[in-house]
């Protein structure tokens, strides 16, 4: 049996067997422990900064619903306005939906908001109205889109404003898309009115 001097030194050869065995090693930790792990870190890294991201945007828009200011007043004057048109006793201001979009996509009433696209169903006529549906994509600051809804809400036209997306466009929550569907009522004409 052969005694092992330790101070001794390797010959060359088992010197370079010696760091291609700790090279082997090494590679293999990167690749079956230490990668692994990494991507698994980024993952949740990624992970929490999109939690981060929702979480301030949420913040935001809650803080922006706390500050609009509450209009008993002005939602009944939007309803029984509403009411109005349907008695008879206003008429409205719009009732083709070209006309409808023309005015809510104008510029003096957009305020900061881009619209992006929209479309419009022609109009189906059911007993005594006509239903004419329409769609719009636009874009802006946050606060700027909620009150362009609202302006909508309170336009003199039998609006409904049905499904309505809201998504945050940037890490900071201030720019939004918003997607909207709605649908103007054509009150029918009684006996030539």
């Amino acid at each position: 049996m052969e005694t092992v001097d330790f101070k001794k030194l390797a010959n060359p050869r088992e010197q370079i067997l010696a760091l291609l065995v700790v090279l082997a090693l090494l590679a293999m930790f990167f690749r079956v422990i230490y990668a692994p792990k990494r991507e698994a870190t980024q993952q949740l890294q990624s992970q929490i900064q999109n939690l981060k991201l929702e979480k301030e945007a949420l913040e935001k828009f809650t803080e922006a619903l706390r500050n609009k200011q509450p209009l008993p007043e002005g939602g009944k004057e939007t309803s029984s306005l509403k009411m109005q048109i349907l008695k008879g006793e206003v008429k409205p201001i719009v009732n083709k939906t070209a006309t409808l979009l023309a005015f809510i996509t104008s510029q003096q009433f957009l305020r900061g908001v881009r619209i992006k696209g929209m479309s419009d169903i022609p109009p189906k006529s059911l007993q005594g109205y006509k239903r004419a549906d329409f769609f719009l994509d636009a874009q802006g600051p946050f606060r700027s889109v909620i009150s362009y809804v609202d302006r909508i809400e309170q336009t003199p036209a039998l609006v409904l404003l049905e499904n309505l997306s809201i998504k945050s466009i940037d890490t900071k929550a201030t720019q939004v898309d918003m997607e909207l569907n709605g649908t103007l009522f054509e009150l029918e004409e009684k006996n030539g009115k």
